[in-house]
């Protein structure tokens, strides 16, 4: 749990949304028994939980279970690996709207405006993130389009005048005097970057994320929704939070499940359960190294 989050203690699990199970491992001879092979793990926390390693996966097996079976087996796991309930009330730092991707769901990426600023000073950050002080905040969440000074000369003459050279640079600058100035913790969701990259915004937050989609390259081909947007490519969003693994930084990707819940943008259960494999895959090779 980081520091700030507020937190209940599962002893009451009467008090929680869902009470504490007790955990099953699979039935001998059932479909996840015969399928998969089950490891168990100990937790820093000191309790011990069953991890379904990606790798032993069947995908067609888990997309013809029951989703009661489903939900009953990720919920007794949920309860053997988690004890607390935690939440970090935070504030929500829109750094720049601006993004290189042009990606097909999205709403939140915006093309420059006149008389618009392309991003936020770092007055305005300070502004919000006081504010949210105030309020007993303890997160200031950083989200960001993806390298839009590769895109938009509009991005490239604003960060030159600010005295910075990239994105990157900005965001670790404002990162740094959020969290000097007014002491929230920075999450910071700063698209594809090199280890390089990720070590440098550590140093500054508490945690990063990076959303994993899909691990289809069919959504990158013509007419998908990810056509023309170089850092939806897969197997760039797969080297970051590889990265971010070996630079050992708490990350978040929306499938993980030691991370904060996110949303899928998956069009197909099947490409959702890729994903889920895929990134189990670089967790349990982050934890059993």
């Amino acid at each position: 749990m980081l520091l700030g989050e507020r937190s209940w203690h599962a002893t009451a699990p009467q008090k929680l949304p869902c009470a504490r199970r007790q955990h099953r491992r699979p039935a001998k001879g059932s479909r996840f028994s015969s399928q998969c092979r089950w490891r168990r793990l100990r937790s820093h926390a000191g309790t011990s939980m069953h991890v379904l390693p990606a790798q032993d996966v069947d995908v067609e097996c888990l997309l013809h279970t029951p989703l009661s079976q489903l939900m009953a087996e990720a919920a007794s796991l949920r309860d053997q690996g988690h004890t607390f309930i935690s939440f970090s009330p935070k504030v929500f730092i829109p750094l720049t709207r601006l993004c290189r991707d042009s990606c097909g769901y999205c709403t939140f990426a915006q093309p420059p405006k006149p008389g618009r600023r392309a991003y936020m000073t770092l007055n305005e950050v300070l502004a919000v993130c006081k504010l949210g002080a105030e309020q007993g905040c303890k997160e200031a969440l950083f989200t960001l389009g993806d390298k839009p000074e590769l895109l938009y000369p509009e991005a490239a003459a604003e960060l030159e005048a600010m005295g910075y050279r990239s994105t990157l640079d900005y965001v670790a600058a404002a990162a740094a005097a959020a969290m000097q100035e007014t002491g929230l913790l920075p999450h910071i969701n700063a698209g594809v970057m090199s280890q390089q990259g990720i070590v440098r915004l550590k140093a500054v937050s508490a945690s990063q994320g990076l959303m994993l989609e899909s691990t289809s390259p069919a959504l990158t081909s013509p007419g998908g929704p990810h056509w023309n947007c170089p850092d939806k490519e897969p197997h760039a969003r797969l080297a970051t939070i590889k990265a971010a693994g070996r630079a050992r930084v708490p990350f978040t990707s929306g499938k993980q499940p030691c991370t904060t819940l996110g949303f899928s943008y998956a069009y197909v259960p099947a490409d959702t359960a890729a994903v889920r494999c895929q990134v189990s895959v670089l967790w349990a090779a982050v934890l059993w190294r």
